[in-house]
């Protein structure tokens, strides 16, 4: 063996790769790096040391992160939706009190006979303004899911729409109290048009912290009505306005 050749025995052998590591080969004075299948030999604490993949720590905050972002958006999406069917429900009363208009037109200016405000006659009103509007989902408001009234009434289900063919409710106070009781009465000797109740959804849709009901009037305006003002406006102001 050549004198100028020396060996450097390590002190045990290192696996890389699956292959163990051979020794460093000192050659007249200069280092010979060997390499494995797998890529130069590296000590395996070397900060060069590639990573692969997260620590459970990264991960953890990473989800987090997603349901922190959901929990701020997701009301923001279920108020964009309501927002949504509100204005869906507001477009039908107009188009509901358009077709009173145009019926009162067509027959001297008095109001469909309508001796209740019970639901199960909704249909009837439908069969009279069927020429005016023919288009079914005029009677349905988009957030009808129906009511579960308490015992012993029963549960209006899945809609008031499918149950009663109208997810609103007219205002028979105009024909069975308001003087002459009984009679049909005419939108153009109506005192106040504006305060005249046709319409209303039997719905109610929540807005920040109180639930409204979309209402009409006799002069086509479209306004939201908590649930008291609805019932003054019915029970206690319309038998005044002829």
């Amino acid at each position: 063996m050549n004198a100028a050749t020396t060996f450097c025995k390590p002190r045990r052998s290192a696996k890389i790769g699956g292959l163990c590591a051979l020794p460093l080969v000192r050659s007249k004075g200069i280092p010979v790096s060997l390499h494995t299948k797998s890529g130069p030999c590296s000590h395996k604490d070397s900060p060069s040391r590639r990573r692969c993949g997260f620590t459970l720590i990264e991960l953890l905050v990473v989800i987090a992160i997603i349901a922190i972002l959901a929990a701020i958006l997701f009301p923001v999406f279920v108020s964009a939706r309501e927002s949504a069917r509100r204005s869906k429900c507001v477009s039908n009363l107009k188009q509901l009190g358009l077709m009173l208009q145009q019926y009162a037109d067509d027959y001297k200016g008095k109001l469909p006979p309508y001796s209740s405000s019970a639901m199960p006659d909704m249909r009837a009103m439908r069969t009279v303004c069927q020429v005016y509007g023919k288009g079914e989902k005029l009677w349905q408001c988009p957030s009808d899911h129906g009511y579960d009234y308490p015992p012993p009434q029963r549960p209006v289900k899945p809609s008031f729409y499918v149950y009663a063919g109208s997810s609103y409710l007219y205002n028979g106070y105009i024909y069975g109290s308001a003087q002459p009781a009984n009679k049909p009465k005419t939108l153009t000797t109506c005192t106040n048009s504006a305060k005249l109740i046709l319409f209303w959804d039997w719905v109610s849709h929540p807005y920040e912290t109180t639930w409204w009901q979309q209402t009409v009037f006799g002069d086509g305006h479209v306004k939201a009505l908590t649930n008291q003002q609805l019932y003054d406006g019915v029970v206690l102001e319309t038998p005044g306005l002829w």
